[in-house]
């Protein structure tokens, strides 16, 4: 009995020094590797003609939009367009506040840019008659395609100049009568109407000295009267010409040398052609009894050359000749006081 307590003891104290003796086995899990999130790719900088090509278009949507909401408009005599004066004048300064704007917004697309844009932006006179006498389409697409923009990138910011196409270039791309249209309705606005649309008396011109002996009288012999600034169509136009009787037929002489810009005909002046001289004068000579066939747009005429025959076509209740003399800066100027000096000069040099 003894033995065997003895025995059991002993292997008890072994056992027990194995257990408190052994060293423990501690195993070390790796902590996952981490994944990797790839950094984005960097935005690359617009390039300098990104820059300028966001820019203008930009702009261009803008002046696009605008003339929309103007477009639209019918304007069908020459007092429906006086009346609209005020409506222009608008539209004129919201081009160029609501241009800035949206420029200022286009810098901030393109990251923050700092800059800014001057116009050169179409005068009230010239959206009027673009819209008076085209279509919505027709005035949105040559005001557009007259629009030239300039932009350069300096260490100071983007800057970009607007600037708008002269009449001659905006014109020659119309269809003729359209044209000619375009240009009488802004001669007669220039004429009667300053910046602000408020109405101008008439000052005499003033020419260059000499440049009266350069002209002949279109009509020698008849007899001319002052019709200057007159009240037609019961009031809602000025006239802007003088007007010289004459018979039927009688030919009507070149006032100038010059070169031939228009023939054609239309419900106010009747046949007419018109006359640009080399020093930038033009003479308008309407009513015509026909059609002038025997000279062509592009031909030279020279001082006392025919253009055509005095007639009763168009606006008019007589046969006369509405002769019309513009300024080289797009403005009437009154033939009667031209006349007047013109045959003072042909007196004296007989």
């Amino acid at each position: 009995m003894k033995r065997t307590v003895l025995f059991l003891l002993l292997l008890f104290l072994l056992l027990s020094g194995c257990m408190f003796n052994a060293t423990p086995v501690i195993t070390d899990t790796p902590a996952p590797e981490p994944i990797a999130t790839p950094s984005p790719a960097p935005t690359p900088e617009p390039t300098e003609e990104e820059i300028i090509s966001a820019v203008e278009q930009a702009f261009l949507k803008h002046y696009e939009d605008e003339l929309e909401l103007y477009a639209g408009g019918s304007y069908e005599s020459a007092h429906e367009l006086a009346m609209s004066v005020k409506l222009f004048v608008a539209l004129q300064n919201e081009l160029k506040q609501s241009g800035e704007r949206a420029y200022a917004k286009a810098l901030l697309d393109c990251g923050g840019l700092s800059g800014g844009i001057m116009f050169e932006l179409p005068t009230w006179k010239l959206l009027a008659s673009l819209l008076y006498r085209l279509s919505g389409n027709e005035a949105k697409a040559a005001l557009i395609n007259n629009c030239a923009l300039t932009t350069t990138i300096t260490q100071e910011g983007v800057f970009t100049t607007v600037t708008m196409s002269g009449l001659d270039t905006i014109t020659s791309a119309l269809p003729r009568e359209a044209a000619y249209g375009v240009r009488l309705s802004l001669y007669y606005l220039n004429t009667i109407y300053d910046e602000a649309g408020e109405e101008i008396p008439y000052e005499k011109y003033v020419f260059e000295e000499g440049y009266l002996s350069t002209l002949t009288d279109p009509l020698p012999k008849a007899r001319i009267k002052d019709g200057w600034y007159n009240s037609r169509d019961k009031g809602v136009r000025k006239h802007t010409g003088t007007d010289i009787r004459s018979p039927e037929d009688t030919p009507i002489l070149s006032c100038s040398d010059g070169e031939v810009t228009f023939i054609g005909s239309n419900e106010g002046a009747g046949n007419y052609v018109v006359v640009r001289d080399d020093y930038g004068f033009e003479y308008h000579y309407y009513h015509m009894v026909r059609l002038t066939d025997f000279i062509s747009v592009g031909d030279r005429v020279s001082l006392g050359d025919v253009v055509g025959n005095v007639g009763n076509t168009g606006n008019s209740d007589a046969n006369h000749l509405h002769l019309g003399v513009v300024s080289p800066a797009y403005t009437y100027i009154n033939p009667y006081d031209v006349l007047k000096e013109v045959r003072i000069l042909l007196k004296q040099a007989a």
